[in-house]
Order: C-alpha cells, then structure tokens, then sequence
C-alpha cells in the first residue's frame, strides 16, 4: 500500500478502516473501553536511534540543550542538533524530555521505530509577570484574560518544603490550542492517562506556569493552599465548550494526567490547581494507533519528512505532527472517528 502523491487527503480515521498505506495497530484496538478510553498499551521495545533539532519559538537553533531518552542524555550542539546511538526504545510511548536555561522544560512522547527515528521540539521561552510579595498573596494576569490567583502564604520551597516569606519571581505563558505554532511547542500529539486508560484530547485551552524565590530557587504550592485559575476559552471553540471539562497536567512520560474539572463561567474555564506544570482544559475521546509508511512516486521510501494530519478549527483537537523515520514510517495515536486533513 502507497501513497503516490504529495497532495492533500481527507481521512475518516474510523474504528473499522484506514486509507492507502495507513493501517491501525491490532493489538491496541479500543476493545474494553471505559468512557472512550483504550487500555494504555503494554511497553513493546524496539532498538533504534533518535535524532533531531531543539529549537526555540522563532525557529532558531539552541545549543547545549538536554535531552534525556529514557536512561540516555545526549546535548545538542551549535545548530540545535542532537543524535544518539542505537538505544531501547517503545514502540507506542517513547518519552523524551528536553530542557534549556531559560526555557520550560518540554516533555514529548513519541511513537519510536526499530530505525533512525527524526524529531524536533520547539522550547518556550520563559515570560516573566510581576511578582508579589508570598505573605500577601496576589493575582498574575496576562493580557487574554487568563489569571492565576493566590492566597497569603500559598508557596513553599520546593526542594526543601521549607516556608518561604520573601517576593515570589512568576513565568505564565498561555498556549492556544488554535494555534499550530504554538501548541506544537507543546506536545505532536494530544494524549491522557486517567487510571489504567488512554485518551486522545481536545484541547480547549492551556498554560504553563512556574515560580521561584528572588535568588532563583523553585518555589512549589503548600499542601491545602490551591491557586485559582481562569482561563480563556477560544472563539472558534467556544460553541462546542462544555459547561465542565476535565483538567490535566503534563507529566514527565509527556502524557497529560487528569487531575479535577474545571467550570465554564462565561467565555472563561474557572478551575483549582494544587501544582504546576502544563495545564489543559480537555475533552477526552477515544483513541486509534495508526501507521504509515510514506512513498515517492517511485515506490522508494521517503525519509525525514514531516507528516501532519490537522482536524477543522471546531473539532478542537488540532493536529498530530511527526516526522518519517529512516525508512519512511510514521506512527501515532490520533482520535477516532474523526475528519483529518493530511500533507506532507
């Protein structure tokens, strides 16, 4: 099965079939479900390399990042780039993490072959708000309307759960799901554990926030002194917005886990956050495994490619993004049942 040409496709990802040289994975099909969910596949390692660029927002390159593939750190070099030696890797849910002074830490999780598998990950640069006094308390608002509150006395620090009395540094950034550019600096796909269950999500809205004291040191929330939070729902998903919507935050796998529901007030989510990391406003649906090898007009494989499937601006999912590996394969969990524009 090939794909002979380079135009666009429209693909109905349904649960029973998939177009030209696209298939489902057999053994992670939904089977017992549990609101939409699958069961989170098993670890089904696979030997293979990965390399890639680490870049910042404006497309240039970072040097000296980190990125740790499970128990292996490689660091990029003068034009981002980073390659590492055969290493075990999984099949489904290959986490990677990358990390750079002056950026959010960025969690990912690919899907990994037993090839030369390429990637690249965009960094978000850290954007100071006005601090404020933690015996106080205060509120960081952000020009769309997001807002993060906090009551007297809501930090500790974090390594040494000691209490803190002094100016509290903040870094909020808002992420619009709508926004390709932006989300993509994110995560390639949007996926969530609740329990033993996987989920492909529909972003309604995100942010990432970080604290620290005035000599830099990371600052955490206090047990039992929770933050508000308000966050902006898009325009062009504010039809299908439900009136409650689970919240998730980003783990270090680089899947979001569901943590509580978040109450639509308006064109806004209001909801409580008892730590931070990436946050998400989401509606969980059910997920396909889906695999593609990608083919010139010749039938040779086709390397290195960027691959991207991108639903309607109102289905609130957004897209799926990555790159063929060495021998032209592409693989991902993206939402079933769901109308899917592909170039490549």
């Amino acid at each position: 099965m090939q794909l002979r040409s380079f135009n666009s496709f429209l693909l109905l990802l349904c649960t029973t079939c998939i177009f030209l040289g696209c298939k489902k994975s057999g053994d992670v099909e939904p089977g017992n479900t549990n609101n939409g969910g699958i069961n989170i596949p098993a670890l089904s390692a696979v030997t293979g390399s990965v390399a890639g660029r680490i870049l910042n927002e404006q497309g240039i390159p970072i040097a000296g990042s980190s990125i740790t593939i499970g128990i292996n750190t490689v660091v990029s070099d003068a034009n981002g780039s980073f390659n590492t030696s055969a290493i075990t890797l999984d099949k489904y849910l290959t986490s990677v993490q990358v990390s750079a002074p002056g950026y959010y830490t960025s969690f990912r999780s690919i899907s990994a072959h037993a090839a030369k598998n390429y990637i690249v990950i965009i960094l978000i640069s850290k954007t100071s708000a006005a601090p404020f006094n933690n015996n106080a308390g205060g509120t960081i608002s952000l020009s769309n309307g997001t807002a993060l509150t906090f009551g007297a006395n809501s930090f500790i620090i974090k390594n040494s759960g000691a209490a803190y009395n002094g100016v509290v540094r903040s870094f909020v950034n808002y992420i619009d799901p709508v926004v390709s550019s932006r989300r993509s600096a994110v995560c390639n796909q949007l996926l969530g554990i609740d329990g033993n269950k996987l989920y492909a999500l529909k972003s309604m809205g995100m942010f990432v926030a970080e604290f620290e004291t005035d000599a830099g040191e990371p600052l955490q929330l206090a047990n039992g002194r929770p933050a508000d939070v308000t966050l902006p729902i898009p325009s062009s998903l504010a039809a299908g917005a439900p009136s409650s919507i689970d919240t998730w935050s980003l783990n270090e796998r680089g899947l979001w886990t569901k943590e509580g529901n978040a109450s639509k007030d308006g064109n806004f989510y209001k909801m409580q956050v008892s730590h931070f990391s990436f946050w998400n406003c989401d509606i969980a649906v059910t997920p396909v495994f889906l695999n593609m090898n990608i083919k010139d007009p010749g039938g040779n494989n086709i390397p290195n490619v960027m691959v991207l499937l991108e639903t309607s601006v109102t289905s609130g999912y957004g897209f799926a993004a990555d790159f063929t590996d060495s021998l032209g394969n592409v693989s991902g969990f993206v939402p079933a049942s769901e109308a899917m524009t592909m170039n490549i």
